[in-house]
């Protein structure tokens, strides 16, 4: 009979790049037309806001600027880094799909402060900002099980021995973050609920890829605050 007599137990917590990851314009209320890719489609979309009387500038559409430059930064006109050579004023208009559902977006609470449609507006575009750059992650964490083992060697049938295993078990996973900031909210989160009963009989490592490594520090303090020791601390 195998019998298990010693247990370790090692958080594995990984962040990487998520390419994946869909624009925030994709299932938002909120369009955008780019004038680099449709010229045409943005000038008549544009006029035609003008000439209706259902739609309302600063309410319902925006007209938006792009800064161009080994990369886009989009922003509302007037707004954003303006660049006599790289910045294109009216490159593209963000609007509501729906023009009448712009009195709900007129006055609501963000973190307890109002906000107007415009400010909807202006988090969109940033938020799109940040999805172009590539400011998008996913995570997993997984603990890892090394016990020792005493009986018959599963391997090769011989009795009266003792081996270590290892078993790698998914905690918690998800993707699609737009922004640094919130995957590692939702990994220190995940780390507090999972292994607040006895944080002391964890170690945690960390892995990333490329693009999530210079932010290696980041992760680091997450799981400090989640009441967790790294390896070799």
């Amino acid at each position: 009979m195998t019998t298990t007599t010693q247990e370790k137990l090692k958080i594995v917590v990984r962040v990487e790049h998520d390419q994946d990851t869909e624009s925030p314009l994709e299932h938002d209320c909120f369009s955008l037309i780019s004038g680099f890719s449709d010229a045409g489609k943005f000038r008549d979309t544009f006029n035609d806001f003008m000439d209706d009387d259902d739609r309302i500038p600063g309410e319902d559409f925006w007209m938006l600027s792009c800064y161009r430059h080994g990369g886009e930064s989009w922003s509302l006109l007037n707004e954003g880094y303006q660049c006599q050579w790289d910045t294109t004023r009216h490159a593209g208009v963000l609007y509501l799909e729906n023009p009448k559902e712009r009195d709900q977006w007129k006055n609501f609470k963000v973190d307890g402060k109002q906000w107007t449609s415009t400010d909807a507006a202006r988090s969109t575009i940033e938020t799109y900002n940040r999805w172009l750059s590539g400011d998008c992650w996913w995570y997993r964490i997984e603990f890892e099980k090394e016990t020792n083992f005493e009986g018959c060697c599963s391997k090769c049938g011989t009795p009266d021995v003792n081996w270590y295993e290892k078993f790698l078990e998914e905690v918690d996973s998800c993707g699609g973050f737009i922004g640094l900031e919130h995957v590692l909210d939702e990994v220190q989160d995940s780390l507090s609920a999972s292994f607040a009963d006895d944080p002391g009989k964890y170690e945690v490592v960390i892995e990333c890829d490329d693009a999530a490594r210079c932010y290696e520090s980041d992760i680091a303090e997450r799981i400090k605050k989640a009441g967790l020791t790294l390896r070799g601390e």
